[in-house]
């Protein structure tokens, strides 16, 4: 039975040629790094002929500039891993952001497997993970538990457009989807660059605060919450 349900689970997309995309973002400072890891692993129990996959990874700062072009052959039962943020400049009193695009394609027609290209933010003694995913939105409404006050809430945000992004976002007023005069912040992200939000509390309300976040442009968040020294880390989709 378990063989029989691994499978299927693999044969889902069928045997063909793939192409699979996704975004990973980019955090880093002295005490926190931003690694890529690529698998071409199958189940041992996989009827089907492994294939060898191509990974395309482009790296960009937080300007948007592109950084590094990586291309590699993913053979079978092998994997990779790459600190993404070795090629990006240093600020050691900042925490910094950039952003590497991930296309995952196949030259043969064969099983994709059920795996998926994942990142790992290496903390102080800690590390978070989790798997790359493509989309956008233009907008994004989220409501957030409170944490302890030693931890920072981040929403990262990737500018998924070749035009400037301008974005404006306010802080418990669900009911208003009209960011006007009384918007709490707004910043500016050039082409394919990225930025980095720290996302207040509202003291007043003790179990969640409310964001509403809106752009001109399409963009990906991904949402972060860290402690002071990045001993303890998480990451996860948020749109």
């Amino acid at each position: 039975l378990v063989n029989n349900l691994v499978n299927f689970v693999d044969a889902l997309s069928g045997s063909i040629s793939f192409k699979l995309e996704g975004i990973v973002p980019i955090i880093y400072n002295k005490d926190v790094s931003t690694w890529l890891n690529v698998s071409n692993l199958y189940p041992k129990n996989l009827t089907q002929n492994k294939i060898p996959f191509n990974l395309i990874c482009n790296i960009f700062d937080s300007d948007g500039k592109k950084i590094k072009y990586i291309k590699k052959t993913i053979l079978p039962d092998t994997d990779i891993k790459i600190c993404l943020s070795d090629y990006l400049s240093l600020d050691k009193k900042n925490l910094s952001s950039g952003s590497a695009y991930i296309m995952r394609y196949s030259d043969y027609s064969g099983p994709r497997g059920s795996t998926r290209p994942h990142f790992f933010y290496k903390g102080l003694g800690s590390m978070a993970t989790l798997h790359t995913q493509d989309g956008s939105v233009s907008s994004l409404y989220l409501d957030i538990a409170n944490c302890i006050n030693s931890e920072t809430r981040f929403l990262f945000i990737a500018n998924m457009s070749n035009r400037t992004n301008k974005i404006k976002w306010m802080i418990n007023n669900p009911n208003n989807k009209n960011i006007q005069d009384d918007s709490f912040g707004e910043l500016v992200i050039s082409a394919n660059g990225s930025d980095l939000i720290v996302l207040p509390q509202n003291e007043i309300h003790q179990s969640t605060t409310n964001y509403f976040i809106q752009a001109s442009e399409a963009f990906k968040p991904y949402f972060i919450i860290a402690s002071e020294n990045f001993d303890n880390i998480s990451v996860d989709h948020v749109g």
